[in-house]
């Protein structure tokens, strides 16, 4: 296990053993404001979880979401990128049987840049 599991199931355990002795310290029930009509009285250890619960989602959820976009744009733009190189690859390819794909040694007897003058011999010397 690494070492931050570690340290986040001690927190864990920690949070839930004080969870467990605030609800036994304090067992009255509590009504809470703006709730009365539709909540029962809940014991105060409920309500310290549901806050817990509701702030923690609160943190979690918009985090999340920015993720999940960026790892969708990030993806996208691997696709783009992947498309633009298999097209410089074709282009490359395709602009003359002079030349070699990029990364392809040259061979020197073979093939000639056709932007050399026509009338020069390659094998001559300079």
């Amino acid at each position: 296990m690494k070492g931050v599991r570690v340290f986040q199931l001690i927190v864990v355990v920690l949070v839930a053993l004080y969870l467990w002795l605030f609800h036994s310290a304090n067992p009255v029930p509590v009504e809470l404001p703006l709730t009365g009509s539709f909540l029962p009285h809940l014991p105060a250890g409920f309500v310290v979880i549901a806050a817990l619960l509701v702030g923690w989602l609160i943190g979690f959820l918009p985090a999340r979401i920015v993720v999940w976009r960026r790892s969708r744009d990030l993806r996208r733009a691997n696709q783009e990128l992947a498309e633009l190189r298999q097209r410089e690859v074709r282009s490359v390819t395709q602009t003359g049987s002079y030349y070699s794909p990029p990364g392809m040694p040259v061979i020197p007897d073979r093939g000639r840049d056709p932007d050399l003058e026509e009338d020069l011999d390659p094998d001559e010397a300079a």
